[in-house]
Parts: C-alpha cells; sequence; structure tokens
C-alpha cells in the first residue's frame, strides 16, 4: 500500500498532542507552536508510519525533492520537531533516531482527540518500544549517532535524577506564536510583475515561497491601512543575473530610508524569499524598538531615521558582517550632540563580547568602560533617552560585578526589545562560567525564536550545544544560521572549528580549505590524530588560541597536557572560566586540581553563596563530588 494513504491530514493527535497540519500548528501542554511547511511534513511522514522505521533518503527525496544533499535540513526538522514536541530524553525516544537507517516515532496516532474519545480509531493501535528503553530515575547521556556518522572520541556518564528535575523546571514553551514575537502584518511588498518573473527564472519557486514564508512569519499585509512600512524589491537591470535591490520606505515619508542589494545566487527560490520575510520582519521590528526607545518623530529627520535601519541591518547579522558599534559610532559622528545616539553607542561598546586572547584578561575594557561613562553622562539629562541610558546603566554595572551581582542585573532585563539583545549575549556569558549550560540553551533558543535573523546569537546558540556535548544539535543550527547565511564567514568559522573537534574528519577537511595556515595545519594535524594517521599534535597547534587548544587535546584524551594549558588561563579574566565547563573537559573535574582551578576563578564561592549548580553536578559520577566540593 502506498504510505501516503495512511499519511494524516488536518488536525490529528500525537498521543495527546494535538497537531494542525493545514494551520502549521501544534498544541502542547496549553502552548501553541507555530511549524514550518517542511518541518510539518516531516511530522506528517513519520505520522504515518507510527512505531517503523521512516528512511531518511525517502524523506528527503519526498520533501524536498532531491535524490542528494538535503541531510542538514531534515537534520535541523527534527530537532525542531524533539523540540517543539518534548524536553530532553523524552523528546528524542518519542522520535528515535535509528543509526544509518532514518527515524522512528514511538507514538499513537489518532484522528480524533483522545481525552475525549478513549475509543477514537488510531493509525496505529500500538509500537514497539524504543531500541534503548531509558530507566525512570537514571538515564544514559550519550551522544547519539548522527546522521553522517558523527560522533564525540568521548563518553558521558550517566545523567542523575536531579538532571531530570532540572530539566522539569525549565519546561516551557520555547516557541510562542508569531503575534508575541514579530510584527504581525505591518508591512506593504511590492513587486512588479516583471520582477516576479525574472526571479521565478533566476530562483524558480520565489512566489511559492514568499506566500508560506509569509504566512508563517505574518510580516507583509494586503492592506495598506495596516501597513506602517513599505518594502520593495526590483531587478537590478545594470548589473549580474540574480541581483536585486531591496528597499524600506516608511509611511508618510518619501524618502527611501534604507536600501541593500541581495543576491539569488546559490538559493532556491523558497530560502530567498524567506530571507526577504525574515530581513523586512527585522527590520521592522528593531525600527519599532529603536524609534521608541529615543523618542523619535517618524515623521522628521530621515536621515537619523536611515542610519537606525542601517544599524538594524547590520546587527540582524544575515547579510553583513560590519560591526554594530561601527555604524554607532559613525550616526555618532553625524549627531553629536544627540543623546539617543550617545547612549545607543554607550550601549552597543558595553554589549561587545570580551577578548580573552590567550586565556588573559580582556585589556581594552578600562577604556570601554570610560567612554561607556562619559557617553551616558552626557545623555542623562534628556528625558529622550532615558530608557536607553537605564539600560547602559546597568550593562556598565553589569560589567563592573561579580557573577552573582551580575545575575541580578541582568535578570531584570527582558529581550523582547532590540536594545535588550546585549544583555542576553552578557548573560549567556555569566550562565557558561558558572557551568549553567541547560539554562544558557534555553535563553538563546528562546531568543532566537524572537529573533531569527540575528545569527550571532544562533552562533552562540551552537556553540552552547557544542559546549553541552549535543554535537548533532549544534551541527543542525549553525548550518540553518549558514543557510539564511552562507558567506557569513564568522558563523562558518564557527562551523568549521565545530567540525573539525567533534565531526567526521573527512567532511571537516574540506572546511578548512580558507582557513590561515596556521589554523588549517593545527587542524589537519589534529584530525591526522583522530584518524590513527600520527600519535598527537605538536608545534604546529602553538599559534592556534589556547582555550581551543585545550579543548582539541582532551578531545583526545591528552589530560595532563590539557590540564597544562588550562593553568595558564588568568582568574582576572573571568569570562575565561566559561571554557572550562567543555564536556571533553569532564574527566578533569574528578581531580583535585581542577576544583582549585574553579576557587581561584570565584566559582566555588558563587555556587555555595547563589545555591545554584553547574549541570555536571547533576550527573551521577559527579553527584558526590559536587557534594563533597560545594
Amino acid at each position: 500500500m502506498d504510505e501516503t494513504e495512511n499519511r494524516p491530514e488536518g488536525r490529528f493527535w500525537i498521543n495527546s498532542i494535538e497537531v494542525d497540519s493545514d494551520g502549521l500548528q501544534i498544541h502542547r501542554d496549553g502552548h501553541l507552536f507555530a511549524i514550518e511547511p517542511k518541518v510539518m511534513q516531516v511530522l506528517c511522514e513519520l505520522a504515518a508510519r507510527p512505531g517503523e522505521v521512516v528512511g531518511r533518503q525517502h524523506m528527503i527525496e519526498t520533501i524536498w525533492q532531491v535524490s542528494y544533499g538535503g541531510d542538514e535540513s531534515l537534520t535541523r526538522a527534527i530537532s525542531i520537531l524533539r523540540k517543539t514536541l518534548g524536553e530532553g530524553e523524552a523528546s528524542r525516544r518519542l522520535i528515535e533516531t535509528v543509526p544509518r537507517r532514518g527515524y522512528r516515532l514511538n507514538a499513537i496516532v489518532h484522528t480524533a482527540d483522545p481525552r475525549e474519545e478513549a475509543t477514537a480509531p488510531a493509525i496505529a493501535a500500538s509500537m514497539p518500544p524504543p531500541q534503548a528503553a531509558v530507566e525512570a530515575v537514571e538515564a544514559t547521556v550519550r551522544m547519539e549517532q548522527a546522521p553522517r556518522t558523527r560522533r564525540l572520541n568521548f563518553r558521558f556518564v550517566t545523567i542523575g535524577l536531579g538532571a531530570l528535575i532540572l530539566a522539569g523546571f525549565l519546561i516551557v514553551s520555547l516557541l510562542q506564536s508569531r503575534n508575541q514575537n514579530m510584527p504581525s502584518a505591518v508591512a506593504q511588498f511590492d513587486v512588479s510583475a516583471e520582477t516576479i518573473a525574472t526571479l521565478e527564472t533566476d530562483a524558480p519557486g520565489f512566489q511559492a515561497g514568499l506566500a508560506s514564508a509569509n504566512r508563517f512569519w505574518r510580516v507583509f499585509s494586503e492592506e495598506d491601512t495596516q501597513a506602517r512600512y513599505r518594502f520593495a524589491l526590483t531587478a537590478d537591470e545594470a548589473g549580474e543575473a540574480g541581483q536585486y535591490q531591496f528597499a524600506l520606505q516608511q509611511s508618510g515619508i518619501t524618502e527611501t530610508l534604507f536600501t541593500t542589494d541581495l543576491s539569488t545566487r546559490g538559493l532556491s527560490g523558497d530560502v530567498f524569499a524567506e530571507r526577504v520575510v525574515l530581513l523586512a520582519s527585522h527590520l521592522a521590528k528593531c525600527g519599532d524598538d529603536l524609534i521608541s526607545a529615543m523618542s523619535l518623530d517618524r515623521r522628521t529627520n530621515p536621515t537619523l531615521l536611515g542610519m537606525l535601519f542601517e544599524l538594524c541591518y547590520t546587527n540582524g547579522g544575515t547579510f553583513s558582517q560590519e560591526p554594530a558599534d561601527q555604524i554607532s559610532a559613525h550616526m555618532l559622528e553625524v549627531f553629536p550632540d544627540e543623546p539617543g545616539v550617545q547612549a545607543l553607542h554607550a550601549v552597543l561598546i558595553l554589549s561587545k563580547p570580551d577578548q580573552h586572547w590567550m586565556g588573559q584578561r580582556d585589556i581594552r575594557q578600562p577604556e570601554i568602560q570610560e567612554e561607556a561613562t562619559r557617553l551616558l553622562d552626557l545623555a542623562r539629562d534628556s528625558e529622550s533617552a532615558h530608557q536607553i541610558v537605564e539600560m547602559g546603566d546597568t550593562l556598565l554595572a553589569a560589567k563592573q560585578a561579580d557573577l552573582a551581582e551580575m545575575e541580578v542585573l541582568l535578570s531584570e532585563i527582558g529581550a523582547s526589545n532590540w536594545l535588550g539583545l546585549g544583555a542576553v549575549t552578557m548573560r549567556n556569558g555569566m550562565l557558561r562560567r558558572a557551568g549553567r549550560l541547560t539554562e544558557a540553551e534555553y535563553l538563546l533558543t528562546t531568543v532566537t525564536t524572537a529573533w531569527p535573523v540575528f545569527l550571532e546569537l544562533r552562533g552562540a546558540l551552537s556553540i552552547v550545544q557544542a559546549q553541552k556535548g549535543d554535537f548533532e544539535a549544534a551541527d543542525a543550527t549553525i548550518i540553518e544560521a549558514l543557510r539564511l547565511a552562507p558567506d557569513n564567514m564568522l558563523l562558518y568559522s564557527t562551523f568549521s572549528l565545530q567540525e573539525s573537534l567533534y565531526g567526521d574528519p573527512d567532511e571537516a577537511r574540506p572546511t578548512l580549505d580558507g582557513a590561515p595556515p596556521s589554523i588549517k595545519d593545527c587542524l589537519n594535524s589534529f584530525l591526522d590524530v583522530r584518524e590513527g594517521k600520527k600519535e598527537t599534535i605538536g608545534t604546529e597547534c602553538d599559534r592556534l588560541e589556547v582555550t581551543q587548544r585545550a579543548r582539541a587535546l582532551a578531545i583526545l584524551g591528552e589530560y595532563d597536557r590539557a590540564f597544562s594549558l588550562i593553568e595558564l588561563f588568568a582568574p582576572e579574566a573571568q569570562g575565561v572560566g566559561m571554557v572550562l565547563h567543555y564536556a571533553e573537559f569532564l574527566p578533569l573535574w574528578k581531580e583535585d586540581r581542577m576544583w582549585e582551578v574553579a576557587r581561584n576563578f570565584g566559582l566555588i564561592e558563587y555556587w555555595r553563596e547563589s545555591e545554584t549548580r553547574p549541570d555536571m553536578c547533576y550527573l551521577g559520577d559527579f553527584l558526590e563530588i559536587c557534594a563533597e566540593k560545594i
């Protein structure tokens, strides 16, 4: 029988989870989750054959309609579904990875609400249990074999009841409805029939992709009265094929406030359409936030408005890599006496992550904090800039605080407003320093849902997932970011490093082709060791950043050499403390010398005073160790 005959349509239930395949929504535990069309198709394919293995290649060919490639898209879809349908290990059991074959949905699929009709017909009345049953109290933390045979070369121990309690405590809705996160139908989109025809030649499927993306993100409105912004896309007749100009105007202002060039090169029509919709969504929300925070009249000073949208575009990270503080510095040159610009530049320079090259403190910080203080003092008496000044004061105080004080300060800042994103970056660093990686992952997952094109945060999320030892999730996150921004070198360097440290060596080597010789030579040597072609890495890695060198040695099991580098970390460089909690260093935490390093960094005192614990303390082998040391 053709399995499409069994594929559920419309509304159905997976156990007690309600799925609306037509409306692209999932209802679970009182929360509503919006689902992308192709992700929903993956779920429907699995639901058509509950309890059976559905092949990866079958889904790639059926949903993406390609005979090769598509692995990354499917891996991402599975990751999204797991996060939506459940939490932690339970979601992995619900959608089980069957190595080298595909995925299996371990659930009963109902065509009617099982809570209302206990006798409702089920597509599958029974199902086989997952291949690896997990005890209720103690589950095995392991790195599942990724679809492309990726594995970490170290083993994890068991996770105890405390971790399950922690995971339960963190269960919340990660993907809120779009109404709560992004602007809904706030813009008009002007694109001529001629441009559409050209687009369908350059990127077939654009028009259908645009309708699908806007159905999910709800940015463009057909009602003139609802539109605060007007976006236009026109073909660049004088440029190369596939080049288009994207422009933004604001209702009531005739001048074009912002333009940029977009290219369809290497992109399918649906992906290019998604980029257009996401960029418009980001510019609209970021622009609203900044205009409100600076108390600007939308009808005046189009030059300043245009600079704000340029700042939004840059900080979104999807299409530009110029640091946001460089844009605000230029704004300050043009508007040196504008209090909102003064305070905004202070916030952006304070939001820059610390640089701890070779494990030492960031020598720029005193100068940065002095300049931020000067700018905030200049803007302080202006009522129009008070919101940004307050944000700057909080970030400055957090920069100068210890971990406990920093946590209190940053917890008061929300991330729904663009101005709060700097605090998110700082709070992520604080949680990583404290070893609270599950909380850091939750924070970044929530914020990247609200700000999907702020790819700096997606890169940070991938790093946290790799730090936890979940390379499959880290890989899917960074690949999805690169799908939206294939030319972003910062994202690509993160991808290349993680592929080299944790991925398949044969697949990692090509990613190093564009790397500087010092990095390329070192990581190729590291991959040679992983493949057994040589015994250890040598002087070719001396120019690699010391924290990355320590991680590489720990992955290879050379813990004494790794620790000799950890001892070089300067305790006054507090941000370096986050490196101590990479999963590859877990064996070192069974030794007194690692706990002495933690003491020097002030971590033990912080854990005691805050009554918090790093994630490792919920792992079975570490319960007694943490009880003794903390």
